[in-house]
């Protein structure tokens, strides 16, 4: 089954989690807020250490980060440095058409 990646687990990103376990998908997150992180945890998903660890684990990864600042640096942070090759990566944030992602 495909691996899911989801960077950003507050009050949007972990109903993606919870759509992703619900159907039987292997989830990892991240959030650099740990309670967040946790309460992701608390539903079954798993906890990655880093952005890259993350990408690395995941063949999907969704981004549901405030605004473009944000993704450019969890890009920047070590997400893109971990995808693997063909990995997907989905923003589910409200940025503008030519975010440079």
């Amino acid at each position: 089954m495909t691996a899911c990646g989801v960077v950003g687990v507050g009050a949007v990103g972990r109903g993606f989690v919870v759509s992703l376990l619900r159907a039987g998908f292997p989830v990892f997150v991240y959030d650099l807020d740990a309670a967040a992180a946790g309460r992701a945890a608390a539903l079954g998903a798993t906890v990655s250490p880093s952005l890259a660890d993350l990408a690395a684990a995941s063949e999907v990864v969704l981004l549901s980060l405030p605004d473009t600042p944000d993704i450019l640096a969890a890009l920047d942070a070590g997400l893109e440095a971990g995808l693997r090759p063909g990995s997907t990566v989905i923003v589910m944030s409200t940025v503008a058409p030519t975010t440079p992602v």
